[in-house]
């Protein structure tokens, strides 16, 4: 029976040693960090993980890495966003062949192909090769815009469709449009929406719908008490979490992928800091001062 995805997946960013390879070591790192912080599963080679900037090979061994080492302790989720149609397809078919729990799948983040036009090269020669949950990932900011309706369209169509990511700035309309559009569904067919890493109210998002939650595993600890105490009904318990939170947060919008890595550089389960993403914001000394007094912050409030 194929298992259901519910709860919390954080997503593993890529680690570069000094000299700007990818270090796989720290990726076991990250997965044993995750078992630990007791998520139902990891996700891995999506946005937050600068797949943008990685080739195919680094692409197939992080995947590769990360399910072997896993060992079945939790599900790994494979992103398998592309430039094209057809690197979908090529990077669903490595995740499917290598034990991958489920996929990632959004439009090509290169905008110049349109959503609508992807569906006969890539979303369905996808859906035909596999036998896992397909995740359709809205992520407009990163690539073209999905939306509702294309998002019903491909539920509809797909077999494996079965869970909608959101992943934009505006992701509360997001999630309340998903799950509008899911009425007009047989019942079953949409079985959970994901939450993703641009959310931080996670209370309203969990109260509009949201049944999954897919932060950076930076924050993984955190989240994760906030959803065990959501489903528990404490939602006092859960803002007093969620509110904690705040400084870091902010400190996130302005530098995501710094900011995960620096914590967890500061947690001893990364070696570096380094990214690929040369256009960001600039993360300087300023930024390392201000992380500091969040984890001090942080750590006093004991969340």
């Amino acid at each position: 029976m194929r298992q259901v995805l519910k709860g919390v997946y954080p997503i593993i960013p890529t680690p570069f040693d000094k000299n700007g390879n990818v270090a796989l070591t720290d990726i076991e790192k990250m997965i044993d960090y995750a078992v630990e912080c007791g998520v139902a599963g990891v996700v891995v080679n999506d946005y937050l993980s600068e797949i943008e900037f990685l080739c195919d090979d680094e692409r197939y061994a992080i995947a590769e890495t990360a399910l072997k080492h896993a060992a079945g302790r939790i599900p790994v989720i494979v992103g398998i966003a592309g430039q094209a149609p057809n690197r979908m397809v090529e990077y669903a078919k490595h995740a499917a062949e290598h034990g991958a729990s489920a996929v990632l799948a959004s439009v090509p983040f290169l905008k110049a192909y349109q959503a609508s036009k992807t569906y006969e090269k890539g979303f369905k020669p996808v859906d035909e090769m596999l036998d896992i949950p397909i995740i359709l990932q809205d992520a407009p900011d990163r690539s073209a815009s999905m939306g509702a309706g294309m998002q019903k369209d491909l539920l509809t169509k797909l077999k494996n469709a079965a869970y909608v990511k959101e992943d934009s700035t505006a992701i509360h309309q997001g999630i309340e449009d998903t799950v509008e559009m899911a009425k007009g569904l047989e019942e079953g067919v949409l079985k959970g929406v994901f939450a993703g890493e641009g959310g931080y109210d996670l209370v309203c998002e969990y109260q509009l719908g949201a049944t999954n939650f897919m932060p950076g595993l930076h924050v993984a600890p955190y989240v994760q008490k906030i959803w065990e105490k959501l489903e528990a009904g404490d939602v006092e318990g859960a803002e007093k979490v969620q509110f904690a939170l705040g400084r870091l947060r902010l400190h996130e919008r302005l530098y995501q992928v710094d900011t995960c890595k620096y914590m967890l550089k500061a947690n001893g389960v990364i070696e570096n800091i380094g990214t690929r993403w040369e256009s960001r914001a600039r993360f300087d000394e300023t930024s390392y001062v201000e992380m500091d007094r969040i984890l001090e912050s942080l750590a006093k409030k004991g969340v």
